[in-house]
């Protein structure tokens, strides 16, 4: 009987599979990033997209009024911050007491009615059901059902709205029946929303309304500030050379985009490469009862290394972190006389 030769066994070796393992991994660590810079492109674009439509539905605007809209409508300057959204938790921030040390009754008109440029166009951007909503005589009380008006006007009227602390439980009596608008009401528009941004505000862009970190009043620099009515051929450095919009980032500690406060409207005081406090977590400046006249601080993103900005031709530029503050600066004052070359950033 003829015996057959035993074949070996064919397989990976330790040193084989070793190999194998080594090179997926390079491969997916070279890879890895280019998907995510790929990704973070699209995010941007998108970005871009939305301030694109932000600009057509400002210049619809200034078509049909002969200017822009005012960046906050109030009665007096300089705008107070924070204000409107009142649930338990603000309510336990409040340390507004009259001279007896007792709680002052919440009364969000206090506030003034400081109304957004954003609320202004939103027929523009083709939500005309929103801007329905909107109750431009008492805009706090926007976005409530008939039932939830009247019940927070009587609250009002019976000054309810005390903060009064209860001593057994810590609790805020009633704090949480009296919250006027809902962060949750707010409806929500995909064209406010940079898909870059993380974080519980509900809108992402603000208007450029000075070049310094200053207050929100009648004689800021920019294109949207209080009470404003610019006219974009009137504009001495060129609509072309002149921020209208930028990004900016928040931790969801803002009143939304019904208010022209920091909500809405932001200065070149700082670059964009400093982030807002609010990512680290920190109350913004001035939500609660110590909410004045603070700055409405600067402008930032969650971008890679930059910023997106609407120009006032309508054109949207990527502004780097590194770009020096004094040609930001200039690009956001529109009456300074300092044309900036668009090479230069």
């Amino acid at each position: 009987m003829v015996r057959k030769c035993a074949q070996p066994r064919r397989g990976f070796t330790l040193l084989e599979l070793t190999i194998v393992v080594t090179t997926i991994a390079i491969l997916v660590a070279l890879l890895l990033p280019a998907i995510q810079s790929a990704r973070e492109m699209a995010r941007r674009g998108s970005c871009t997209n939305n301030l694109m439509q932000l600009g057509v539905a400002l210049r619809s605007y200034h078509e049909t009024f002969g200017m822009l809209p005012p960046g906050c409508v109030n009665e007096t300057g300089p705008v107070k911050q924070g204000g409107w959204f009142f649930n338990s938790a603000d309510l336990a921030m409040r340390e507004e007491v009259d001279a007896d040390g007792n709680p002052v009754p919440f009364d969000p008109a206090s506030y003034g009615y400081r109304v957004s440029w954003v609320a202004q166009i939103l027929p523009h951007l083709g939500h005309d059901a929103v801007y329905r909503q909107v109750d431009f005589d008492r805009p706090w009380l926007s976005f409530l059902s008939d039932t939830d008006k009247q019940f927070a006007m009587q609250q009002y009227s019976k000054e309810q709205v005390t903060a009064e602390n209860d001593a057994e439980s810590g609790m805020i009596r009633g704090s949480n029946e009296v919250a006027i608008i809902r962060r949750g009401d707010i409806p929500r528009m995909d064209v406010l929303k940079c898909p870059s941004t993380f974080g519980g505000a509900v809108c992402d862009y603000a208007g450029c309304y000075d070049s310094q970190d200053v207050p929100i009043d009648v004689k800021n620099n920019g294109l949207l500030y209080l009470n404003s009515s610019v006219v974009l051929d009137d504009v001495a450095d060129g609509a072309a050379n002149t921020l209208l919009l930028g990004e900016k980032t928040s931790a969801g500690s803002e009143a939304g985009y019904l208010i022209g406060d920091a909500s809405t409207l932001r200065n070149t005081g700082t670059s964009p490469g400093e982030k807002s406090r609010d990512l680290a977590g920190q109350q913004m400046m001035g939500v609660g009862a110590q909410a004045t006249n603070a700055q409405a601080r600067g402008f930032a993103s969650h971008h890679q290394h930059g910023c997106n900005f609407l120009l006032g031709d309508g054109s949207v530029r990527y502004i780097r972190d590194q770009l020096d503050l004094k040609i930001l600066q200039q690009l956001a004052n529109r009456q300074d006389g300092g044309l900036v070359s668009h090479q230069s950033f």
